[in-house]
């Protein structure tokens, strides 16, 4: 997998049933605990599905990612959308350009991975905290799933539940909650469906997919799909899974 060629972030909308469901898994636990109006970032936004779903819903949202094309992208849905006060910032999560204990709370979806130093990055996370702030954070789960679409999406490591909270813990988070997603009909989305058609795909020279216009999706279908992943609710205490979700407190 060493030759696998990795997409350039932001150029491309991520979109899909997968990505629906865990953007909706972080909204109702945020909203289960934080009061609309509060001041959350979100530290690596891509092209904003998170930020807009939550500024959406009354949320006063900074938006912070390293990919300027990602951010232009979500300048244009944000003005598509009428505006809505969004404070977007080009920065890394390992060197965020704010002062200690700004927000109210943090989400950082599918972030950690990328980084070289995570600890640096959880450690920026927890600064920019008021204490007692919560962090609702996502990673891929499991070194022995490294796939190609690990490679291809430009991952550094996968996460087993005591490594993030062994990574997020170390930085001054105390850890209240951490459970696997994605399991079984994440597990089989991906292995029989997504990764050999992401396969297909590079050894076709493509390496900017977008799988909701490549595969004609409808927001119908999507819609389908995350509620099919929506079964994988019942199956959350056990060690199995596509990802890991994390509640941490300041």
């Amino acid at each position: 997998m060493s030759g696998t060629a990795k997409r350039q972030w932001g150029k491309t909308e991520i979109t899909g049933g997968r990505h629906a469901f865990r953007i909706g898994m972080i909204v109702r636990e945020l909203q289960a605990r934080v009061p609309a109006g509060a001041a959350v970032l979100d530290a690596g936004c891509g092209s904003g599905s998170l930020t807009m779903a939550l500024s959406d819903r009354g949320y006063a949202m900074t938006a912070v990612d390293v990919s300027s094309p990602g951010l232009d992208r979500l300048k244009r849905k944000l003005a598509a959308a009428g505006g809505s006060g969004v404070r977007l910032f080009q920065a890394s999560l390992t060197a965020l350009p704010f002062p200690d204990a700004g927000f109210d709370a943090a989400v950082s979806g599918e972030v950690l991975e990328h980084l070289d130093d995570d600890a640096a990055g959880a450690a920026e996370l927890y600064r920019v905290l008021r204490p007692g702030g919560p962090c609702f954070v996502t990673v891929p789960a499991f070194r022995r799933q490294f796939s190609v679409q690990d490679e291809w999406a430009g991952h550094k490591r996968r996460y087993n539940r005591e490594g993030l909270q062994r990574l997020m813990e170390g930085v001054g988070f105390a850890t209240e909650k951490v459970h696997y997603w994605g399991w079984p009909m994440g597990y089989i989305y991906d292995r029989f469906f997504f990764i050999p058609w992401l396969k297909r795909k590079l050894a076709g020279g493509q390496t900017e997919i977008d799988a909701t216009a490549s595969l004609g999706a409808s927001p119908f279908a999507i819609r389908l799909v995350s509620l099919a992943f929506s079964f994988d609710r019942l199956f959350q205490g056990l060690p199995f899974g596509i990802g890991l979700f994390g509640l941490f407190r300041k």
